[in-house]
């Protein structure tokens, strides 16, 4: 065996010993300066890619037709943390209804994603057991704003079927005094923080109220009449608008002179001209001038179709002197959890169910005594916006829709609000909320057959002359990024370019 063991390190084998020895280390050092070449030419590509990047960004927005338009661009990596690309990223932008962004951002984080609005059902005691109330009975509202179809499958008829059934349930057969609306709750303007007066006819501009209602807007439909000379036919909801209709049908071929004219705070509605016959159907959706009132009447008219017997009349109580008080809660309606309000509203841009978010956390925050739900809701923003380490001056929000051109945001605040917002405990929730690139909300029909299809989710801003989107992507290499893009002032010369694509050209190139 010693023997073995020393032929081993004999002369001969020592040299063969060493030969492979010395091979081993040099495939070594070949591994070592291979990998070393590998990751240089990888830091190198990632290097010449963010360069294009920004080369490719820098050469869209420094176009010449952007002459008298303001750009305000950052894009992050949320894998790296660091910085791709920023163009006036601290400079203050109208952002539209990206606003909505720190509104649903601040209800999940203020009332939290299983928060539920509650309706409440009072009088002056339980109803005796004949199922009779002695003396009113009071629907106290509190912004909920999924009395609407749109939370019910678009099915107008199951809308009032929550607040008929708690009443059924809680033994009501007959009210002896009024039904009475209480809208109280918020002590605030009907109007937004800063809404423009002329905005106020039409239904993406509502009148806001405790007691809401199908979103507080109703569509009109005028077709043409079946013969020239008659009158074209108008069909609304019940108990909304009052119709003057001054219309009449056309000759076949003729061309449409259809107007349809309402002044603010009043609720007729002139419609004047035609339609030829044969010619296609006109809509428009209009604000309804008093959503508490119109809530009301529906509701007797839901209760009557259940057997339940209103003797009273039907009323509203509108001002700070609520009707509430010294009455007991014989029965409630919750909504579905906050996380689904804010994801309806997000997804769909929807401006009352935003306002009314704004407005719930106003309340909530301040315990409803007697303060201004908006002002509450501004405070709590610019404290919300402290606590979450946005920079001080880069936001400025006095109502929650982006209505407003008082609305201030710098894109550099947006993206500090989606980053944090990602470490949230509410992530999912508001992450969920935003729409997807050519699947759904204001983003269903934007991308489509591009590289970015699905790889967006984001929320959209739109007004004359505007265009913004803040939101995340994901690259074509699977790097998760942040931005925020704004474009103001911007309209193209030479009429080829709307604001929405121009700033969806950017987008694209983030995915690519």
């Amino acid at each position: 065996m010693n023997q073995r063991f020393l032929e081993l390190f004999s002369t001969q084998s020592l040299r063969c010993l060493w030969q492979l020895v010395i091979a081993l280390l040099m495939s070594l050092a070949g591994v070592a300066l291979a990998q070393s070449s590998a990751s240089n030419v990888v830091s190198t590509t990632a290097s010449n890619s963010v360069a294009a990047l920004q080369s490719r960004l820098l050469e869209h927005i420094s176009q010449p037709r952007f002459a008298q338009a303001h750009w305000g661009v950052v894009v992050a990596s949320l894998d790296t943390g660091k910085i791709l690309f920023e163009h006036d990223s601290d400079k203050l932008m109208i952002p539209a209804s990206n606003a909505k962004l720190f509104t649903g951002a601040l209800a999940l984080d203020r009332l939290g994603a299983d928060y539920r609005i509650k309706t409440s059902i009072l009088a002056p005691a339980k109803p005796g057991i004949n199922g009779e109330i002695v003396g009113d009975l009071v629907i106290y509202g509190r912004g909920d704003p999924t009395l609407s179809a749109r939370y019910h499958s678009g099915n107008h008829a199951k809308v009032m079927q929550p607040l008929v059934n708690a009443l059924a349930d809680a033994g009501i057969k007959r009210i002896q005094g009024d039904l009475v609306g209480d809208s109280t709750y918020f002590q605030s303007p009907p109007f937004g923080d800063g809404w423009a007066w002329d905005d106020s006819v039409w239904a993406y501009a509502p009148v806001v109220s405790a007691l809401c209602l199908e979103d507080n807007a109703t569509g009109i439909l005028v077709k043409p009449g079946k013969q020239a000379g008659t009158a074209c036919q108008v069909i609304t909801r019940p108990n909304c608008l009052v119709i003057q209709n001054r219309t009449l049908t056309l000759p076949e071929g003729a061309a449409s002179t259809l107007e349809l004219r309402r002044s603010p705070n009043q609720s007729e509605i002139w419609i004047t001209g035609g339609l030829p016959v044969g010619g296609s159907s006109y809509s428009e959706a209009f604000a309804v001038p008093n959503p508490p009132l119109w809530f009301m009447t529906e509701l007797e008219h839901a209760l009557a179709q259940r057997g339940i017997v209103v003797a009273g009349r039907t009323r509203i109580i509108d001002t700070r002197d609520s009707a509430s008080s010294n009455l007991v809660e014989i029965a409630h309606v919750l909504s579905p959890p906050l996380r689904e309000i804010v994801k309806e509203t997000l997804k769909s841009s929807q401006n009352l169910g935003a306002q009314l978010l704004f407005l719930q956390t106003g309340a909530f925050v301040s315990g409803n005594k007697g303060q201004s739900a908006e002002r509450a809701a501004q405070a709590e923003m610019r404290k919300f916006l402290r606590d979450l380490g946005i920079k001080p001056g880069t936001v400025y929000l006095k109502e929650g829709t982006g209505l407003s051109s008082a609305c201030q945001v710098a894109p550099t605040a947006a993206v500090g609000l989606l980053t944090a917002m990602t470490r949230h405990k509410n992530a999912d929730a508001f992450v969920d909320s935003l729409p997807i690139s050519s699947v759904d909300g204001t983003l269903a029909d934007r991308f489509k057959g591009t590289i970015a299809e699905k790889r967006i989710r984001a929320k959209t801003g739109t007004k004359e002359f505007i265009s913004a989107i803040s939101g995340y992507a994901v690259t074509l290499s699977n790097e998760r990024l942040v931005f925020s893009v704004m474009l103001n002032s911007y309209k193209d010369p030479s009429g080829t370019h709307t604001p929405r694509e121009e700033t969806d050209a950017l987008v694209r190139m983030l995915v690519q």
